[in-house]
């Protein structure tokens, strides 16, 4: 339910922000990390703090965005500060759409070389139509494993079940 409350403030304040896109994700990144951070995150989400003193702690004296200011005074109206890191990482994934940009993870037990890691990426670009920039991350998996989070896009190669599915075919075959 909260993402797709977040879906929602995170389309609007896209839309808002129009211009200024780029401030409008670094600012609600920087608000995502300060809720990775224990102690603030329980000043920011307790009743005991007052609504103006939320307000200062978040956005000072001064803000600089209208379209960021409006959105945490709105969600400390609200009591939906919680909101706040799902609504950064709805933002960064709209703005990734937009710009068909996106990252994957490569698995595998065996290292690729960048030569093959750009003949992947040239091929899953252009069936996905989007630019993805892949990284290799080793692992215990026989075969290898790719992934792109954002698209919800997984392929895999594991050799142990294309073992199994070989045998079973060949003793059907007899």
């Amino acid at each position: 339910m909260s993402k797709s409350v977040a879906r929602k403030y995170a389309r609007a304040v896209m839309q808002v922000a129009d211009n200024n896109v780029e401030e409008v994700l670094t600012s609600l990144n920087a608000y995502k990390l300060l809720f990775d951070v224990k102690i603030l995150k329980e000043k920011i989400l307790s009743p005991i703090i007052s609504n103006s003193d939320k307000e200062l702690m978040l956005l000072g004296k001064e803000t600089s965005n209208q379209a960021i200011s409006n959105l945490v005074k709105m969600l400390i109206e609200n009591d939906g500060l919680s909101l706040l890191p799902d609504i950064a990482e709805e933002a960064r994934i709209a703005n990734a759409i937009v710009k068909k940009k996106f990252d994957g993870i490569i698995y595998s037990n065996e290292t690729f070389s960048n030569e093959t890691i750009s003949e992947i990426t040239a091929s899953i670009n252009k069936q996905v139509d989007a630019e993805i920039t892949f990284k290799y991350v080793a692992s215990d998996v026989a075969g290898f494993k790719i992934e792109v989070p954002d698209l919800g896009l997984e392929l895999s190669f594991a050799q142990d079940t294309m073992k199994k599915q070989l045998i079973n075919h060949i003793l059907k075959a007899i």
